[in-house]
């Protein structure tokens, strides 16, 4: 779903506007820092910023609109991804390259507010799973044919 206040679509200068509101107009960074959640697993994150609600209501918070422009986000990439593949004018192909680059920047820039705002977290994989998460790998390249 796109963002909707009303049931009007609202123009991506809102989703800047919005990034801008929580105070992040310039490229934003990941940092790499640790919460522990409540079942004390550590994990790579932030904690929950003081900007969005601690409890869910009825009320469309900045967290609803950013989740859902990256939502929207994320399906035009994939409408953008099956137009490229199907485009056969070299021009067209050309601004729709340029079109879908410009709207994964905007899904990173989303996605990094969120994360800045303390909404995404990961938990922090020990060397023993990503060994095994290499070794499951190793063993699907194994099946790919060789190209030459």
């Amino acid at each position: 779903m796109c963002p909707r206040t009303s049931g009007e679509l609202q123009p991506v200068a809102w989703v800047c506007r919005t990034i801008e509101s929580a105070g992040r107009a310039n490229e934003l960074n990941f940092t790499e820092q640790t919460v522990t959640s409540k079942a004390g697993v550590q994990k790579i994150g932030k904690q929950v910023s003081n900007k969005l609600p601690k409890v869910k209501d009825a009320s469309i918070n900045m967290r609803d609109r950013l989740n859902d422009a990256l939502t929207c986000e994320k399906h035009m990439l994939i409408g953008y991804q099956t137009g490229l593949n199907e485009v056969i004018c070299p021009r067209l192909r050309q601004v729709v390259t340029e079109n879908r680059a410009n709207l994964q920047g905007l899904q990173v820039r989303l996605f990094s507010e969120l994360f800045e705002l303390g909404e995404y977290q990961a938990n922090i994989a020990t060397p023993q799973e990503i060994a095994d998460t290499l070794d499951v790998f190793a063993g699907y390249k194994s099946q790919l044919p060789q190209l030459q």
